[in-house]
């Protein structure tokens, strides 16, 4: 996949190598499939849930009834996808902010740097749920570089232990 994405423009090979990188596609796929189910439920209720007398059968409907409810569905989906499409920006804006989005740098951070990240980290959660660990990626650098990496990584959380006397 970085082959390919070597020869694309600028914009679209970072768009590529996010793909690669982050669970994010696979999330949205998630909550398309959930927006789905949940229409087929909803369908499937109006369908079979109900007594026989309220019943919907869709074939009895008009053609203006069904072109209606084909359009709302469209939009409902349409609307479901920009709200989790907004819901995610946020990440989508961090993850180019930090840098997530570039290259792999295989040279290792400090201590110090690494301490920085995770401080930022404990303005969202508390400090006894955070577990700085590895982010994926390190199987592509060399040995050298991704145990500079994990030192690094370990001695800044033992530091801010330290500190947060924990």
């Amino acid at each position: 996949m970085a082959t390919q994405a070597a020869g694309l423009p600028g914009r679209i090979r970072g768009f590529v190598r996010w793909v690669v990188r982050t669970p994010w596609p696979v999330f949205s796929l998630s909550m398309l499939q959930a927006d789905i189910i949940g229409a087929l439920f909803v369908l499937g209720f109006l369908r079979y849930g109900l007594p026989p007398q309220d019943r919907i059968q869709l074939q009895d409907l008009p053609a203006l009834n069904l072109t209606i409810f084909a359009i709302s569905l469209i939009v409902v989906f349409l609307a479901g996808f920009m709200v989790n499409l907004k819901m995610l920006m946020p990440v989508f804006r961090w993850q180019r902010r930090d840098n997530l989005l570039a290259d792999a740098d295989p040279a290792a951070e400090t201590a110090d740097d690494v301490a920085r990240r995770i401080r930022k980290a404990l303005g969202f959660i508390e400090p006894a749920r955070l577990i700085p660990g590895p982010d994926c990626g390190m199987k592509y650098l060399p040995r050298e570089s991704a145990s500079g990496k994990l030192r690094a990584m370990t001695e800044a959380a033992t530091r801010l232990r330290a500190e947060l006397g924990g």
